[in-house]
């Protein structure tokens, strides 16, 4: 990965803590180890038990190939630390361009029982669903 990949990923995970952090009052912070442990990006900087593991995407075009491997890949680490995966990710530019993915057993469990009904949103509806969770 090149150094302007790299910083790039960094503002993106930057910008979502800050939408995170505007719409549920909860400060997230990057997750410097997430390289060296293969963790998801963005964690409590208080320690409390955030349910979430947050993958972040900042990419110049998506193909649904491209989410659909960065969905397993927050699946991957969110089972790794016994949390929820949410796949944030977004092509364009602006925090509206950014959306949330997640499954839909994690807010509606009575409706869909089972893992593998994914729906995308928008992260600010996603910060809706997060707050009534919490």
């Amino acid at each position: 990965m090149s150094n302007s990949q790299r910083l790039k990923g960094q503002r993106g995970e930057r910008q979502v803590a800050s939408i995170i952090h505007e719409h549920l009052g909860i400060r997230l912070k990057r997750n410097l180890s997430q390289t060296q442990n293969g963790g998801h990006d963005l964690v409590d900087e208080t320690g409390d038990d955030f349910p979430w593991a947050i993958e972040v995407k900042d990419h110049a075009t998506v193909t649904n190939g491209l989410v659909n491997d960065w969905w397993e890949q927050a699946l991957r680490q969110a089972n790794h630390v016994a949390k929820l995966p949410v796949l944030v990710y977004k092509h364009g530019r602006g925090p509206q361009a950014w959306k949330a993915m997640m499954d839909a057993t994690h807010v509606a469990p009575h409706l869909f029982p089972k893992d593998g009904n994914t729906f995308t949103m928008a992260l600010t509806t996603w910060c809706q669903i997060a707050r009534e969770k919490l």
